[in-house]
């Protein structure tokens, strides 16, 4: 009867690919030799590595990033809380290393860790491509506190990322930031122009970007400008899912300038969510530019102060001829008690509608 240790790595990598991760946790302990063999099915069980760039974190990043087999497991890199103090506090990103700042508050990159970053990314974790910066720290209330020399602010790692793509033109497949917590009160910009408006970042973010989620405010001085540029730079975006905070003014002004750019993608899916103040015309006026490609759209917690879904439903029925998906979730309109009724507008058409 043969025994397990004497089969072929290939087979042994190919029973562990059925395991559960529990089952495979054991297999991998038994001894050395299936240790060594069930490597690669056990990086694929890492598509996804956390840091909070603290020094508790990200030692443990540079050392997956550093070993052969397990670097090319992790598909996405999610900035989040990780760790807390001893009084169960949550600790600023970056705590536990020096940050070097210039005169405008703005991150050095050219400081050690930002160089290894790079490294790593462009080099070692050659299938981590999708990236989630969140503002899930609280250590603060504002997250723009945290960018001191002693930590970094979720704006600092949007930052470092634009710079790593401008300078290595990393393929990102994938964004997702989520910054909800900025101040009221007008600071410069932590994201320099430069970072996002040089030709390698242009180039990588045109052909490589397929999916983007914006959720921040726009309160910042030049946060239209940037949400503007990302939108119209990804020519080759599938997918889009904004979450847009401020003023009725910002965000309006938002929608109206990307509305009036010459490249917009074909979006085949727009995600519209958390829009507390807007009114029709710029809604509309938004989405209808990427009439002759959506085939999902889905609107949702969208509080209309001027206007009505009427204006925006109805027109859409015969724009939006190629739609596959339509859901409208917790909408209203200034008079109306209650939520709107989708089944109105699209009653006798084939996408899934939703109101509730």
């Amino acid at each position: 009867m043969t025994c397990l240790l004497e089969l072929p790595t290939e087979i042994i990598e190919g029973i562990a690919a059925w395991l559960s991760t529990r089952s495979l946790w054991s297999l991998r302990l038994t001894c050395s030799r299936l240790y060594a063999q069930t490597s690669h099915p056990f990086a694929r069980l890492l598509p996804c590595i956390r840091t909070d760039f603290t020094s508790e974190s990200l030692p443990i990043f540079e050392r997956v990033a550093q070993n052969e087999l397990l670097r090319r497991g992790p598909r996405t890199l999610r900035v989040c809380w990780v760790y807390q103090d001893t009084n169960n506090a949550r600790i600023p990103y970056g705590a536990g290393y020096h940050w070097d700042r210039d005169e405008e508050n703005c991150l050095d990159m050219s400081q050690p860790i930002v160089t290894a970053m790079k490294d790593w990314l462009s080099t070692s974790l050659v299938n981590c491509r999708s990236f989630e910066i969140t503002d899930d720290n609280l250590s603060s209330p504002y997250f723009e506190l945290d960018a001191t020399p002693t930590g970094i602010a979720p704006t600092d790692v949007l930052a470092m990322l634009f710079y790593i793509i401008s300078e290595t033109e990393l393929p990102i497949k994938s964004l997702a930031v989520s910054m909800l917590r900025s101040k009221m009160e007008p600071e410069p910009a932590l994201i320099p122009p430069r970072l996002y408006s040089s030709g390698p970042f242009l180039k990588s973010w045109g052909e490589n970007l397929r999916d983007l989620s914006l959720s921040w405010d726009l309160v910042r001085p030049g946060s239209v400008d940037l949400t503007v540029q990302l939108l119209s730079t990804a020519t080759n975006l599938h997918c889009l899912k904004l979450r847009l905070h401020g003023s009725h003014e910002a965000v309006e002004n938002a929608l109206v300038q990307a509305a009036t750019v010459d490249n917009l993608p074909r979006l085949k899916a727009l995600h519209i969510q958390h829009l507390w103040h807007v009114s029709s015309h710029p809604l509309l006026e938004f989405a209808s530019r990427f009439s002759g490609s959506l085939q999902e759209l889905e609107i949702g917690y969208v509080f209309l102060w001027k206007g009505n879904w009427g204006h925006i439903l109805h027109p859409g029925k015969n724009l939006f001829r190629d739609l596959r998906h339509i859901k409208i979730l917790q909408c209203s309109e200034p008079g109306r008690q209650g939520l709107i009724d989708v089944e109105r507008f699209y009653g006798d058409r084939e996408p899934t509608s939703s109101s509730n």
